[in-house]
């Protein structure tokens, strides 16, 4: 029944099989909220599913797609082979550490820095007030300083 309900949102089996994962998720950190009543559990379900969905759908059209065409090329013909290898090695750790950030705070990282959003742009795509997105990013900023220095001292 979730995933009937995901394949009426979604398209991609990826999109899909995600939103089955996210709603089981939801149940069963819910389960208390689950009774004897087969009738309502399967409503219950079912409105966990067609909420998860939403979610997912309206987050994914808050993220704009940035076209192949307008990245920006990074160029080391400057740099000596040792300069070029570590300044891999360095966007190496940070793009882990950018992994491991929970999404609320790879999000607004992302929107900030990368697609270089200013904070109230960023505090209406993700749907929160200008002083929590705030707070989110100086969060953020203070775990990926952490996960950057565990990655070059592990």
């Amino acid at each position: 029944m979730v995933f009937y309900i995901a394949s009426g949102f979604f398209e991609n089996q990826n999109d899909k099989e995600d939103a089955v994962f996210e709603t089981f998720s939801k149940i069963f950190s819910n389960l208390d909220s689950l009774s004897e009543d087969e009738k309502r559990n399967k409503n219950f379900i079912a409105v966990v599913a067609k909420n998860t969905c939403i979610t997912i759908k309206n987050k994914q059209n808050k993220i704009k797609q940035i076209p192949l065409e307008n990245t920006k090329e990074y160029e080391t013909s400057n740099l000596s082979l040792e300069e070029e290898l570590e300044e891999k090695e360095a966007l190496k750790v940070y793009k882990n550490a950018l992994l491991k950030l929970p999404t609320e705070y790879y999000e607004v990282i992302y929107l900030r820095f990368f697609e270089e959003l200013s904070v109230s742009e960023i505090a209406k795509i993700v749907g929160v007030s200008k002083q929590n997105c705030y707070q989110r990013i100086h969060r953020a900023r203070k775990m990926l300083s952490k996960l950057i220095k565990e990655e070059i001292y592990e």
